[in-house]
């Protein structure tokens, strides 16, 4: 036998061992393969289910972060994205045993995030919100969701004792469940770590003024006001604060802004009425009554009757008489209005002679 024949034989006759060998350097190329795909799989299927969350298609995202959750099982913000989905879902449907279904979903993600890291105080935080919710669709159960709410919340404000929303959530849970003295500690840590937080100020405000503390809750609602006009009722609030304590030119300042907001909060355009007369602003009762009849009516007598004193006080007397004629065809049994007219006509007819 020739030494080329001896190693024509030796490549045919591989050993069994080089064969698995091989075998298994594909097999692991190939899992490699798969392994490298997976986190990219992942990240795509995320992205379709955050798109059609902010498109508030949520069965969609439901579906795409389901996948993102099955290729990136350790990955907690995929299943945070999830949970909130299931979320949405459940407030969007009607049929409460859906509705409870869905939240189901839900709170098995945040227990699996919790299981992975039981110390974040976001994920703590959203495991108590999600209880809080199932305590408003199965009242038989409320006490006890809300004694788990509790719990979770607690421990988020508790493990992150520096960060003033987790202490502000703690205070919402005790001020809806009437532990009012409780809230009111939590809501001075959260405004004591940062007192830009409008949320927390306006919501211990709203507590003061049911407790009867009016000074308090107008230094609170007046630092909301300042950093935000617009936040919440705050302008409205404080107006109806500042009519109490007489102080008109503040209250003309809110109800600027809470008209401003709303065009047709007709509540705010007859108390600005009131105001403006107050402060003598005549002309500006006028133009404000007359830009927004249509919103303040002629149904309140004692507004109408401003609005032609005003007139009056501002030397328009036949427009006074107009609108004073206008209002009894509207109201022709208003003894006071038709006294008025005829007085007003009186004084008219006095002057013309006079003249």
């Amino acid at each position: 036998m020739t030494l080329d024949n001896q190693k024509k034989l030796d490549l045919k006759r591989l050993p069994l061992m080089w064969s698995l060998i091989l075998v298994s350097l594909f097999a692991l190329m190939v899992v490699g393969i798969v392994e490298f795909v997976k986190p990219l799989q992942a990240e795509l299927n995320y992205r379709n289910g955050y798109f059609n969350f902010f498109h508030k298609q949520y069965d969609k995202a439901i579906l795409s972060l389901q996948k993102a959750v099955d290729y990136a099982p350790w990955e907690t913000h995929y299943r945070v994205q999830l949970g909130k989905s299931y979320e949405k879902a459940a407030e969007v449907v009607t049929d409460p045993v859906l509705k409870l279904k869905l939240l189901e979903q839900a709170k098995i993600e945040y227990e699996r995030i919790v299981e992975i890291d039981d110390k974040n105080p976001w994920y703590l935080n959203r495991l108590g919100a999600i209880h809080q919710a199932f305590s408003k669709v199965n009242t038989q159960k409320q006490s006890v969701y809300l004694d788990f709410a509790h719990k979770y919340i607690k421990e988020a404000a508790e493990n992150d004792r520096n960060n003033p929303l987790f202490q502000m959530n703690m205070a919402f849970f005790y001020h809806k469940t009437g532990f009012f003295d409780k809230a009111e500690s939590y809501y001075k840590k959260a405004l004591d770590i940062d007192s830009r937080l409008s949320e927390a100020a306006y919501n211990y405000a709203e507590l003061l003024l049911k407790r009867g503390d009016g000074d308090g809750a107008y230094g609170l609602y007046k630092s909301v006001y300042d950093r935000s006009p617009n936040f919440g009722k705050a302008a409205e609030i404080l107006a109806d604060l500042t009519i109490k304590l007489e102080k008109y030119s503040e209250t003309e300042v809110f109800l600027t802004t809470v008209v401003e907001k709303d065009p047709t909060n007709q509540s705010a355009l007859q108390n600005f009425i009131i105001v403006l007369f107050k402060l003598n602003k005549f002309q500006d009762v006028i133009d404000l009554y007359d830009l927004n009849k249509n919103v303040i009516g002629t149904d309140n007598a004692g507004i109408y009757k401003l609005y032609v004193q005003s007139l009056i006080d501002s030397g328009q007397l036949k427009r006074a008489k107009d609108a004073l004629e206008e209002y009894l065809i509207q109201y022709p049994e208003n003894e006071i209005a038709q006294n008025d007219l005829n007085s007003l006509k009186k004084y008219i007819r006095t002057q013309s002679i006079n003249k």
